[in-house]
């Protein structure tokens, strides 16, 4: 019956999550990094370039492969391109949950299901194309199979954890670390006490053979995939040169990076009160834990926790929100850990136990209750895409207007892109103009003087970028710009000009 209970409850949890995750679905434009991974999805899904050899890839494959078969069944758009990422947030929900079963309770599992159901962060990378939300998914999916000793099933997800995103390996101690828990602390959960310490080098061996096997498999198709395509550079020589850092901090950059990446650690829970109950009591709870697995299990995730947080600190990796979500389950399994214990706390040191003992029920509904309270008000903000994390946010609202407009011209018309090849290369996929890139004006009053008479030319301006120098490149060219259209951002503020080019 308990069971059952704690079922509806967790059912309910996820339903808010899905409800949460959905409102944002359609309010935004592409980021620019997302219309590029959309662009690629439709490369392969159109069958244009279906091993994506023409183009630089800084990131394994898997996540833009699945964009493709969800456009090959729903279309070309933002909605299919955003499906993985929110199917894969969902489950992430359902994976925490059953985790925080395995290594907890099923209190904890249920308030750190409803911490992440409530992430500002979860909720606004779910409707991105981002591999970070994918690459969460698969990397809890492979703690959970360590955790349930089901050694090849964990090889496999993190596996595919590996073709969403490089960083994959950086989880590697802590995937490490929890199987080798579960491997010497083989009774947890109700197994027979002589199976204890029956464990002999040859099944050690077999555990991490068949962890290493599927990983193994996973890997070399990346690494195959990526040789078979020819591309100009290979995506791990491209993703090593874009993202490593090569340094420490400077001196300069320390205080300045440490404000700023606790500015983004704000929206993994998005409520102050919850932050601080974390900061002040998980230390407490560290500090007088008794010897217990769960207790091993807070001080393996808080270690993490704190070892990830400071490498991306003082190592000098970009400060991106985008880096922080895979923490976001480790923050929600931590804050359900945590509320679970004070629960039980207060059934022990409380003046009228007796009677919280008898109702611990209630107590617990008052926890969960306290929980959604706090959390819900910036769940319900981060919904209504408030909070400047995740993707775009108006910035380039009015861009598939442009688009629209652009693919009623005639045929063979050229657009000259000089800002928005991304942007662009996406919402106008299937278009009948030529998209040619400029890389200054003087290149753009070239190509006018040459070819400027022999089919209509446009051009796209957006509203952060000034036109001045673009338009006396084409003034100088004896070319002249009449608007085609403008639009507007949901502030009412100008951000795309659409204008064509014509002799004077």
């Amino acid at each position: 019956m308990r069971r059952s209970r704690h079922g509806r409850v967790a059912v309910t949890v996820f339903l808010l999550g899905v409800a949460l995750r959905a409102a944002p679905l359609t309010d935004n434009r592409f980021h620019p990094d997302e219309a590029l991974y959309a662009t690629f999805a439709r490369l392969v899904a159109s069958g244009r370039d279906p091993l994506l050899s023409t183009i630089v890839v800084d990131k394994p494959p898997l996540p833009f492969y699945l964009m493709a078969i969800s456009m090959t069944v729903f279309g070309g758009t933002e909605f299919a391109a955003r499906l993985p990422s929110l199917i894969a947030s969902l489950v992430t929900i359902a994976i925490v949950y059953r985790l925080a079963c395995a290594l907890y309770d099923e209190t904890a599992a249920v308030l750190a299901a409803l911490a992440l159901a409530c992430s500002p962060l979860a909720i606004l990378f779910a409707i991105t194309l981002f591999t970070d939300t994918l690459l969460a998914a698969f990397l809890f999916l492979a703690l959970l199979m360590v955790v349930r000793r089901r050694w090849a099933a964990a090889g496999w997800a993190f596996g595919l954890a590996f073709a969403c995103k490089q960083t994959a390996l950086f989880f590697l101690p802590l995937i490490t670390i929890l199987g080798g828990l579960a491997w010497f602390y083989r009774r947890a959960r109700g197994e027979r006490r002589d199976e204890e310490h029956q464990l002999s080098a040859i099944s050690a061996f077999s555990a991490v053979r068949n962890f290493v096997t599927p990983f193994a498999i996973c890997a070399a198709a990346i690494f195959l995939w990526d040789f078979v395509r020819h591309a100009p550079i290979s995506f791990w020589t491209q993703g090593y040169s874009d993202n490593n850092p090569g340094r420490l901090v400077r001196s300069n950059e320390i205080w300045p990076r440490w404000w700023a990446w606790l500015d983004l650690a704000q929206y993994l829970t998005g409520s102050p009160v919850v932050t601080a109950t974390l900061i002040l009591g998980l230390p407490v709870r560290l500090l007088f834990n008794r010897r217990s697995l769960p207790a091993l299990y807070d001080f393996v995730f808080a270690g993490f926790s704190l070892a990830f947080l400071i490498g991306y600190w003082l190592l000098a990796f970009n400060v991106w929100d985008r880096y922080l979500l895979v923490l976001a389950p480790v923050v929600a399994l931590l804050t359900g850990r945590l509320l679970s214990v004070i629960s039980n706390w207060l059934l022990v040191i409380a003046p009228h136990r007796q009677l919280l003992i008898t109702n611990n029920q209630l107590l617990r509904r008052i926890f969960l209750l306290s929980l959604a309270i706090f959390l819900l008000p910036s769940a319900f903000t981060a919904a209504r895409s408030g909070f400047p994390i995740g993707g775009d946010h108006g910035a380039y609202d009015g861009i598939d207007q442009i688009a629209d407009s652009l693919k009623t011209v005639p045929s063979g018309s050229v657009l000259y892109d000089h800002w928005l090849s991304w942007e662009l290369g996406f919402y106008l996929f299937d278009g009948p103009t030529y998209m040619l890139w400029v890389p200054g004006p003087s290149v753009l009053a070239d190509d006018l003087r040459a070819f400027g008479r022999a089919s209509p030319r446009y051009i796209v301006s957006p509203s952060w970028e000034s036109f001045t120098e673009m338009q006396a490149g084409i003034e100088e060219a004896d070319f002249t710009v009449e608007i085609v259209q403008q639009t507007y951002r949901r502030d009412g503020s100008l951000s795309f000009t659409l204008y064509q080019i014509k002799p004077r």
